[in-house]
């Protein structure tokens, strides 16, 4: 069995002649007592002696024709199919412009992160404008304190005691 394997496998290489004379020896010597392998070697020899014919369907000028116009078509159809595909980007980034309630939903979440943004520097701001005019009103009292006790408004040689009396007036007002 195992010899009928590999004889079988060398069949081809037989018919072409391309064994080596111990090679062709031993498959013809196989070939006289095994019937199987024989009977493999018509079937083979039978299917090259077909297949070497080289017999081929003589087509008309018309299945030509036809055959040559469905094949255009199909290739038109297939490049159509591949030109839209390729014609298309693969992102655009700008499609959710081209609409214009998106065009403000994006304004507006930018206006609104802007806003957010600026929001605490706007408080701090208006916080250091109220600390900023009640100092001046403080100091604007001081002045007035200052010239009620006699000082003139132009001189600074209370600043010091002007100063501690408005921190001693802020201390007042936090308590």
């Amino acid at each position: 069995m195992l010899k009928c394997f590999f004889t079988q496998r060398k069949i081809v290489d037989y018919l072409e002649d391309a064994l080596s004379s111990s090679d062709k020896t031993g498959f013809e010597a196989h070939m006289n007592t095994c019937a199987a392998c024989r009977k493999v070697l018509n079937k083979v020899t039978r299917v090259i002696r077909i297949a070497g014919a080289k017999r081929s369907p003589q087509l008309s000028e018309e299945y030509w024709k036809k055959f040559d116009t469905d094949l255009n078509t199909r290739l038109d159809e297939r490049l159509a199919v591949d030109f839209r595909r390729a014609s298309r980007p693969v992102l655009d980034p700008f499609v959710l412009l081209r609409h214009p309630a998106w065009v403000a939903v994006s304004l507006a979440v930018i206006v609104l992160a802007v806003g957010l943004k600026v929001l605490p520097y706007a408080r701090r701001n208006a916080l250091a404008q109220q600390e900023e005019a009640s100092l001046i009103s403080d100091v604007d009292l001081l002045d007035e304190i200052g010239q009620a006790n006699g000082a003139s408004s132009g001189q600074d040689e209370n600043v010091e005691s002007e100063l501690e009396l408005l921190y001693s007036l802020d201390l007042e007002q936090v308590n």
